[in-house]
């Protein structure tokens, strides 16, 4: 087990995807009594109303979907890289390829790498004009192990039932926008990886690797490829 330190960014993303949906499904019932929404076929009805207490029931969700992709860019942009501690520089070649996963440009103001030597693959913090690639693995919400199945709700009306399925919408709205596009991005990349094994079809590939989750992710994507393992060096960061 990796403590919390150690595997911060890991425990973030994943984090994203481990929300108490039932703790804020459980709020439903005091959100229409506080925002008195009214049976669906009384006639002051208001569908605002519903809608806002629909809204705050997972206000959570709300605030991380709307406020991370522009709070997370501003820390990343807050970095510094250290210009004394360079661990990698037995590893690092200036003239070799690399796949930046980071999104920060330290290979290039630590180590010398030039840019054009460089894909950043989830985004360059530089890029203003680019969305960084954020978010948890695909699938990941549907974890048994931290989404425990619902108890019955309160329902009481067709009004309340409606109320949770649109809050439930909510929810599932807000995990699709927070996954991470892997396949988006390896679909746009795979002809770039294709060309790269044909060039270099003898090559050395080092892959570095933090938890045991990552290790699964490169064996897949060695496979895919059609890397063969005796080429590929792997170290741990």
């Amino acid at each position: 087990m990796w403590n919390l330190k150690e595997n911060l960014w890991a425990d973030f993303e994943d984090s994203l995807a481990h929300m108490d949906d039932e703790g804020m499904l459980e709020t439903i019932p005091d959100m229409m009594d506080i925002m008195g929404v009214l049976d669906e076929d009384d006639d002051d009805f208001s569908a605002a109303d519903f809608f806002v207490a629909a809204e705050w029931s997972v206000n959570p969700l709300q605030v991380i979907r709307n406020e991370l992709p522009k709070q997370f860019h501003r820390w990343i942009n807050s970095l510094k890289p250290s210009s004394t501690a360079t661990p990698l520089n037995s590893l690092i070649c200036a003239e070799a390829r690399y796949i930046n996963f980071n999104y920060t440009e330290f290979l290039e103001s630590i180590y010398g790498v030039k840019k054009k030597n460089i894909l950043y693959i989830h985004g360059d913090r530089r890029d203003k004009q680019q969305e960084l690639v954020l978010g948890h693995a695909p699938g990941a919400e549907d974890d048994p192990a931290y989404h425990k199945k619902h108890r019955e709700p309160r329902i009481y009306n067709q009004t309340s039932y409606d109320m949770y399925e649109t809050a439930a919408r909510y929810i599932g709205e807000y995990y699709d926008v927070t996954t991470k596009k892997s396949d988006e991005v390896i679909k746009k990349y795979k002809n770039y990886f294709k060309e790269i094994i044909r060039k270099i079809h003898k090559g050395k590939w080092m892959i570095s690797w933090h938890s045991s989750s990552d290790l699964e992710r490169i064996k897949e994507f060695i496979n895919v490829m059609g890397i063969q393992k005796e080429q590929v060096i792997l170290f741990r960061t």
